[in-house]
């Protein structure tokens, strides 16, 4: 592997790969395939120096088979003296009761439409090329998208060229997959300059992990092909025209213009929502929260903020929450690390809640790993 510069003065790499001549006095460079560490006093003689990788570092670098590297991030624009959960929506959040079909659909009916060039199913494909046998791709440009199985297993990746019924994609598929096989659509980047596609990642009923990637328009509301959406992990643009955003509010909701179960607002890219359930197979470890509220014309009012999971000890109690962690700020943020993580269980609910004195803003980020159980 090449050598990785992971920050101004720390490098990654093999015990094979040469050390950089040229980095700051005191940097530090770590062998992964030795497990040792070396530092360099002048930027280009390097001594071996006794030293471990924290647990976290060897998940960050993928060194940990059974662990992946995890975080949430939530935001609300009205944290206020009612009881409110940390989502771009606002207010209190309702979790699903029960597998639901669910749909999405646009406030903008202009430019949050995704135009479809073709479809099919891919006669030769591989990681980095479409193939559809005597296709005329003339009309599909370098930038458009393709779909892989949108509602399967779905990946996508971004056009680098074309030649005849060959279509390029240099960058790969999002999962590292190959496109033989399986079903495409092909996105028109130039045809709309809003979000075009979005990805939905959420759990069944048994709590595995599934995706769908939906096509918008507009403001006509498109199901998910799937119907056993029970809690939603994960909601973000992943393609766009030319203003890289959506340019309405982007809804996930019940049939029919029903509950909202997840909201990326106008110019943002993901939804901002804190809620989130472990998956099947799981166990979440949190190890560290960092949260904020801010209210500039008054300084001095207060927010009380709750991290909460629907369990107690390590007991499940599904409906009912119980405070895993709270604090109260003067329009400040505030970090914590936790040198025991918390420990969440399979198909547990967790997420953030706060009251505060007088209406203000309020985010915050949850980092951690979930380890194969």
């Amino acid at each position: 592997m090449a050598v990785v510069k992971i920050s101004y003065h720390e490098y990654i790499g093999l015990s094979t790969d040469a050390k950089p001549d040229d980095s700051a006095a005191g940097a530090s460079f770590y062998e992964l395939d030795t497990g040792r560490c070396y530092v360099t006093l002048d930027g280009n003689t390097w001594y071996f120096k006794n030293c471990e990788m924290s647990f976290m570092q060897q998940i960050g670098f993928g060194l940990v088979s059974t662990a992946e590297r995890w975080y949430k991030i939530g935001y609300t624009g009205t944290m206020n003296t009612s009881l409110s959960d940390l989502w771009s929506k606002t207010g209190v959040y309702t979790f699903p009761s029960a597998e639901t079909q669910m749909e999405v659909v646009s406030s903008d009916n202009t430019a949050d439409i995704g135009t479809i060039l073709h479809t099919g199913t891919d006669d030769g494909g591989s990681t980095t090329t479409l193939v559809k046998n005597e296709q005329d791709f003339s009309d599909v440009a370098v930038g458009d998208c393709v779909i892989l199985d949108k509602a399967t297993d779905p990946e996508y990746g971004f056009v680098t060229g074309i030649d005849g019924d060959t279509i390029a994609v240099a960058g790969g598929f999002s999962k590292g997959g190959s496109a033989y096989g399986r079903t495409f659509n092909i996105l028109d980047y130039s045809a709309k300059n809003g979000a075009q596609a979005v990805i939905v990642l959420y759990l069944d009923d048994t709590f595995v992990r599934k995706e769908e990637i939906v096509i918008l328009n507009g403001t006509t509301a498109v199901d998910l092909v799937n119907s056993d959406t029970y809690r939603i992990n994960g909601f973000r643009v992943i393609f766009a025209g030319s203003n890289g955003v959506p340019t309405g509010n982007l809804t996930l909701q019940g049939d029919g213009a029903g509950t909202t179960y997840s909201y990326i607002r106008a110019t943002y890219t993901r939804a901002k929502n804190i809620m989130y359930t472990v998956p099947y197979g799981f166990d979440l470890y949190v190890t560290r929260l960092n949260w904020a509220y801010s209210i500039p014309v008054n300084p001095t009012n207060t927010c009380h903020l709750y991290f909460k999971a629907s369990q107690h000890e390590e007991f499940k109690t599904p409906g009912i929450f119980y405070p895993c962690f709270e604090s109260t700020l003067v329009n400040a943020s505030e970090t914590t690390d936790f040198e025991i993580p918390k420990r969440i269980l399979t198909g547990v609910d967790i997420k953030v809640s706060g009251i505060a004195t007088n209406a203000g803003t309020a985010m915050c980020r949850l980092e951690g790993f979930l380890i194969a159980t």
